[in-house]
């Protein structure tokens, strides 16, 4: 019942708050909305850009990390590129973009998993329309159904196809399924969508080890995560605001977590290592920053562990009070050893404010440790022991909080410019690649000319 209710507040906040989506439902508008379909593609075909096409198994109403990456992609490339989205419908209705066209698919919601299945094969309608754009370019940020299919689009067109590594997904096969085989088919299923990409972007050296170990052996080029806030002047105001609307102006250690209330990012593991810490006389506030399907279990074992009067469940809050929150929390925690790249580390540095990661987790690889954040062993123990070093230590945390921002923090405006590039060049070279194919088909029916002559 709460994910559900937590799917209808992200649906509300993606239309009302950020006014992104307008709701067309195809069986009442499926005329008009083919019409301007159509008419963009038309647009499209004769404006004289590049068209880039980005294909996911996943939109909006659902929210997660992969979603606003791509989202930020098409808003900010849109005056330099056609852009066209293709994902799955929600519910039989497509969720429009203002910024760029979004091409539904026709998809079953499975209200187990909340996510949907989208049959790009399957949906004539999708095909047909697809068929009438012209695409230079094609960027998969899954590989799943959706991603499959583009590959197979690309291959047929003979167009560049990036295809995004975002997650660890067999972790996630893991979890879902206890079978070793099962997990096997399924990684092999989706290596496959990897393997025809022209190249495969990801977001740092521990991102590359991760796919190259589950077997991928073509071309990568790393693409780091960024945000798309920006600091505000006034850090010390926004400090007094945080005091002042949650209660911290009497405590001196505020830690805090960002992110989804998910087992798989350790959010009771840092319970436990709060319970060790508050055992060791620190006092502090932990502020949980987000929702999700685990939230009901952090909440027993906050209070379990006694810890109900210093940690506090904030929910979702605006980008307002998440300034706030980085700009007053001396540290971050994450623990995860799920997060591929994760943004909050990306968010907190934006504020001066370091984080503590596991060391040897893929997240933690743009992480120097004692030098842009804190690094430490996988246990309860040993993570209470380094912020308990750390709060100990000002002089030693300055020095490391003011690194933060010049290393950490890059926005999305910056790597939007990059992307931009990159994709130009690899047009280039699958138009050179392309063009020396057919000279090489002509100089063979060429040859084969000569020879019947003589």
């Amino acid at each position: 019942m709460k994910e559900k209710e937590t799917l209808i507040k992200e649906k509300q906040i993606n239309i009302k708050e950020k006014e992104k989506n307008e709701i067309l439902t195809p069986t009442k508008r499926n005329k008009e909305y083919k019409k301007w379909i159509l008419e963009k593609f038309e647009e499209f075909n004769n404006n004289g850009k590049t068209t880039l096409c980005i294909f996911c198994d996943t939109y909006y109403p659902i929210l997660d990390g992969v979603i606003v990456t791509f989202d930020n992609y098409a808003k900010r490339l849109k005056d330099d590129m056609n852009i066209v989205v293709c994902v799955p419908k929600f519910k039989g209705k497509v969720y429009t973009h203002r910024d760029y066209v979004v091409l539904g698919i026709n998809s079953v919601y499975f209200d187990i998993i909340k996510y949907g299945l989208a049959f790009p094969k399957l949906d004539t309608t999708f095909k047909k329309l697809l068929k009438n754009l012209r695409v230079d370019i094609i960027h998969s940020h899954s590989p799943f159904t959706v991603g499959a299919y583009a590959d197979k689009f690309a291959k047929k067109h003979k167009i560049p196809l990036v295809c995004h590594f975002h997650s660890q997904y067999k972790q996630d096969f893991e979890k879902a399924v206890k079978s070793k085989a099962i997990v096997n088919l399924l990684m092999h299923y989706i290596m496959r969508q990897f393997k025809p990409a022209t190249e495969v972007w990801t977001m740092n050296d521990g991102c590359v080890r991760t796919i190259r170990e589950y077997g991928y052996t073509g071309s990568i080029y790393k693409m780091p995560n960024s945000i798309t806030l920006k600091r505000k002047n006034d850090k010390a105001a926004l400090v007094n605001e945080a005091n002042e609307k949650f209660g911290l102006a009497e405590v001196e250690n505020v830690f805090v977590f960002v992110g989804r209330l998910v087992s798989q990012k350790n959010i009771l593991f840092i319970i436990d290592a709060l319970k060790i810490l508050k055992e060791k006389g620190i006092k502090f506030k932990m502020l949980y920053v987000g929702t999700g399907p685990d939230e009901s279990k952090l909440r027993e074992h906050i209070t379990e562990n006694k810890l109900d009067d210093d940690v506090v469940l904030l929910g979702r809050v605006s980008d307002d009070d998440l300034h706030r929150v980085y700009a007053r929390a001396k540290l971050l925690l994450l623990p995860s050893l799920y997060d591929t790249s994760s943004l909050t580390q990306i968010e907190a540095a934006m504020y001066d404010t370091p984080s503590v990661l596991i060391k040897g987790s893929v997240t933690a690889d743009t992480i120097t440790d004692n030098e842009n954040g804190y690094l430490t062993e996988a246990t309860p123990t040993q993570y209470a022991e380094k912020i308990y070093e750390i709060v100990n230590d000002n002089e030693n945390y300055e020095r490391i909080s003011n690194n933060t921002y010049s290393q950490l923090y890059v926005h999305f405006d910056d790597i939007a410019r990059r992307a931009f590039e990159r994709y130009k060049y690899l047009i280039s070279e699958n138009n050179k690649v392309q063009a020396n194919e057919v000279l090489s088909i002509n100089n063979r029916k060429i040859k084969k000319y000569i020879k019947s002559a003589n």
